[in-house]
């Protein structure tokens, strides 16, 4: 073996231009790839920036919006520059490292009077300099072309360097991390094909072992939920993309904000993982063996871990193509597959069949302990599926069951920026509220628990899915700081019945109407409240002139009244008065160019809402919910079947669900429209129309939905009517209808909506579970 002799600073220097020259074709063409794409898009650009000191706000918005991603013409490019830097670096670091996997060319390098750790270093200064030499240059130049040409107008401000100083040192980690872990695979393999696979696999396989890990699990504990938000995190090649998470657009100003704080600690973490790496692959080549080069390593540690990788997967790919199979054949199936694709691994890295008989039992073992992992699974043996903590450990709980509120917007509509118009991001509306109250959280733990009562006794099997619609997650906020959460599909109906015991609970009201969330902007007076009042058949609205007080103070009343609302009122409904729609807006200076909306909800007004109706008349716009009907030309009516094939919850009639089938154009054999166009008749119903309903097979069989359709043929208010208050002439033809339209539930039912495995549950025993 030739080792290494004592090393000299001349010889280092020369040693590191000599390389560095060697490399400048690999410079030359970095330099020209990212000038192509980086510096010729805002060429192209040029005849467009010509400012001549007219239209200065135009102008200034036009800039502040190009330069919202720093020295790129936009996101894209930005993106697609990471790839390629990873790319160059990642080839940078196996072209550095080649003479590692020649004899002739260790023995060459290892006879220079230069430490090995200080060759090491200098290759990696000189592949460093090769790939961001160039991109530092263009960096600076496009800021400086920038700053020159625009910056003295105030069109860059503190936004466009914290962007850029972001930037850079996100894309310099990210090329330093790659490259060092390309050169520590290199340093503890023979050969490049290997530095190539297992350093290429060992960027990517973090998020493949999470993501079929989590997979398995989701398909083989019911109700288990994997998080894959973390994947790219975890990954060497992918977590630069990261960067991203958190963005927000503040429409105020026009650029992109950008929570720095979570990107400075996930590149501050892989930035000493790169160290760390880089540290490492100093101690492992100065204990390297030069006899090393060339030699394949069927016993090395990198390589029997990618062998155990390739056979994981193959066995999570073959028990995907199995996955309707029982348990025996499945767990056959992971034997064979992770010992049969490992021996595939095998025969790769090991150049032949040499080493098969050895390294098979490891494959072996794999296979025994995935098999073991997936039984348990299985099995429920770590007790997953069954645990459901307990209510003195809950702090609060989340749950996606939204009732009759399903068609508003979430909660997290009151998070903003603090910007000078307080914009905020629409992705940051969430559709799951969070529950505080003792009777809520006892209400969702009786239900967790009727959902795993309900999957031992196979009933869950039975239910109807329908998509989205059948679906429920739960996720419990626990007193000592942890999360719990489960997701369920296929939830009988059942269970649906008891969640509906939550419409009447105060906090499951708050958390999912928008009246409740305005508190934080009236304490800063800057809330702006625009209100609209319509009749009960939805005609003629009328906008009220209200002061800041009269708003707010209608805003009260409305909350009262909804938290005062009896079951019998949100179950079964009550006949409408009329409909006040709100309108939401943030506006921090009375002005009204700058008012930014927040969102807007329409409230069905019923005998109920005391408070906000006497408000109304004190405030002399009652008249406006006066009817007229000389307005309405006919009502359409149609059955509530479908609703019975999703789930069971409250139902508002002003959801919009319904009136796609009362339109013409989609009237077609499968069910009836029955149109009223008598004016007396028309009268009584816009004084019957319900409100809202709890979805049973009972009210199913005696309750319509009816929508009144204007003189001009414009749909208006929708709303439900009992079979008992449409006109006695068709009433015996309607009834016969439903009933007709329910027996095609029933078993024996030769077509329709018809589920073999559908089973009708007691009302009376539903009845009793909402009285719980």
């Amino acid at each position: 073996m030739t080792t290494t002799k004592s090393s000299s600073s001349p010889m280092g220097r020369g040693f590191f231009l000599s390389s560095l020259r060697r490399q400048l074709s690999g410079v030359i063409v970095v330099f020209i790839i990212l000038f192509t794409a980086i510096v010729v898009p805002w060429l192209v650009e040029i005849p467009s920036h010509y400012y001549d000191g007219s239209y200065e706000s135009n102008i200034t918005d036009y800039f502040l919006r190009m330069f919202a991603d720093g020295i790129y013409r936009d996101g894209v490019i930005s993106n697609l520059t990471a790839v390629f830097l990873g790319s160059a670096a990642f080839a940078c670091a196996v072209s550095a490292a080649r003479y590692l996997h020649s004899m002739k060319m260790t023995d060459l390098y290892h006879s220079l009077p230069i430490r090995r750790e200080k060759l090491l270093l200098i290759n990696s200064a000189v592949s460093m300099l090769v790939v961001l030499g160039p991109f530092l240059l263009i960096y600076a130049g496009v800021i400086l072309w920038q700053v020159i040409a625009y910056g003295r107008f105030g069109w860059l401000g503190s936004w466009y360097w914290s962007f850029a100083i972001m930037d850079f040192m996100t894309v310099a980690i990210m090329v330093f991390v790659i490259y060092t872990l390309t050169t520590l695979t290199a340093v503890c393999v023979g050969t490049t094909f290997d530095a190539i696979a297992i350093s290429g696999t060992a960027g990517f396989a973090p998020p493949l072992i999470c993501l079929i890990a989590g997979g398995i699990w989701e398909t083989t504990t019911y109700g288990a939920v994997a998080s894959y938000d973390y994947l790219m995190r975890i990954s060497p090649f992918l977590f630069f993309f990261e960067r991203g998470t958190g963005i927000s657009y503040d429409s105020s100003v026009y650029y992109t904000r950008y929570d720095y704080g979570s990107i400075a600690t996930l590149f501050g973490v892989w930035l000493i993982i790169g160290i760390a790496m880089g540290a490492l692959a100093v101690y492992c080549y100065r204990r390297r063996k030069s006899e090393l080069a060339e030699q394949t390593q069927p016993h090395g540690v990198l390589q029997t871990a990618m062998k155990c990788f390739a056979a994981y997967c193959g066995s999570a790919f073959f028990l995907l193509a199995f996955q309707d199979h029982p348990l025996p054949v499945k767990i056959i199936v992971i034997l064979l597959a992770s010992t049969g694709i490992g021996l595939i691994a095998e025969l790769i890295f090991s150049r032949g069949i040499r080493a098969v008989s050895k390294n098979i039992k490891v494959l072996g073992l794999s296979g025994a302990v995935l098999s073991i992992l997936f039984v348990a699974l299985c099995l429920d043996l770590f007790g997953f599926e069954s645990g459901v903590p307990p209510a003195q450990s809950v702090e609060s709980v989340a749950i996606s069951y939204r009732g009759r509120f399903a068609g508003e917007v979430g909660p997290d509509v009151t998070s903003y920026y603090s910007g000078p118009a307080y914009a905020y991001s629409a992705s940051q509306y969430t559709n799951v509220p969070s529950l505080s109250g003792p009777g809520s959280i006892d209400i969702v733990l009786d239900v967790h628990k009727s959902i795993i009562a309900d999957d031992k006794d196979g009933k869950n099997s039975q239910s109807y899915s329908h998509g989205y619609m059948n679906y429920l997650s739960i996720e419990y906020a626990l007193k000592n700081g942890r999360t719990v959460t489960r997701r369920y599909t296929d939830v009988t109906r059942e269970t649906w019945a008891r969640l509906a015991a939550l419409e009447t609970q105060p906090d499951f009201i708050a958390n999912n109407h928008p009246v409740f969330w305005m508190d934080a902007f009236r304490e800063k007076g800057i809330l702006k409240i625009d209100a609209t009042i319509e009749s009960a058949a939805g005609n003629e609205p009328k906008p009220l002139t209200l002061t800041r007080y009269e708003s707010e103070a209608l805003l009260d009343a409305v909350k009262a009244d909804m938290l005062a609302l009896t079951k019998e009122a949100i179950f079964e409904g009550e006949p409408v008065k009329g409909y006040l729609s709100l309108t939401f807006w943030v506006s921090p200076e009375g002005n009204v160019a700058s008012d930014q909306h927040l969102t807007g909800t329409i409230i069905t007004l019923t005998e109920s809402y005391r408070s906000t109706l006497s408000l109304l008349e004190s405030y002399g716009q009652a008249e406006l919910l006066t009817p007229r009907p000389e307005g309405i030309a006919e009502v359409r009516m149609t059955d509530c079947i479908p609703m019975l094939y999703s789930e069971t919850r409250v139902t508002m009639a002003s959801s919009g669900d319904y009136s796609y089938r009362l339109a013409d154009e989609y009237i077609d054999d499968s069910y009836n429209v029955f149109t009223i166009t008598d004016p007396d008749e028309i009268s009584s119903l816009i004084q019957n129309g319900r409100s809202s309903i709890l979805v049973s097979e009972e009210i199913a069989q005696s309750v319509l939905t009816m929508q009144f359709v204007g003189e001009d043929g414009q749909m208006l208010a929708t709303q439900f009517v009992r079979l008992e208050d449409i006109p006695e002439r068709i009433r015996s033809e309607v009834s016969a209808y439903l009933n007709e339209q329910y027996a095609l539930m029933k078993p024996g039912a030769p077509s329709g909506y018809y589920d073999p495995g559908y089973k009708p549950y007691a009302v009376a025993e539903a009845d009793a579970v909402y009285t719980a």
